[in-house]
């Protein structure tokens, strides 16, 4: 597992997201979501990030089981619509700034 998420800062209360992330060019397959998912033995959020987009297998993992399957496109969405609530400190890691573009 790549990140377990906690409410506290410690892990004495109940995990509440499991992540696993792939940053490559081939696409997750079926078994890797289902992997997550028999991983995920204490009904936690699952999330899978893959950069390389996930197989038509996989993309129907989730349907009947509790796995949020994140691609490359909506990762850069969800940094964009989140930026400005990040930490100064992890904006520090990557900086961006608005640009306006004219229709």
């Amino acid at each position: 597992m790549d990140v377990l998420a906690y409410k506290d800062a410690f892990g004495f209360e109940k995990l509440i997201t499991r992540v696993k992330v792939k940053h490559r060019k081939s696409t997750a397959s079926a078994p890797e979501i289902q992997q997550l998912f028999w991983e995920n033995s204490i009904d936690a959020n699952s999330l899978f990030i893959s950069t390389g987009g996930f197989t038509s297998q996989a993309e129907a993992v989730p349907k009947d089981n509790s796995v949020r399957l994140v691609d490359l496109e909506e990762l850069v969405d969800l940094v964009v619509k989140c930026y400005e609530q990040m930490p100064n400190d992890v904006r520090l890691l990557l900086p961006l700034q608005k640009m306006f573009v004219p229709e």
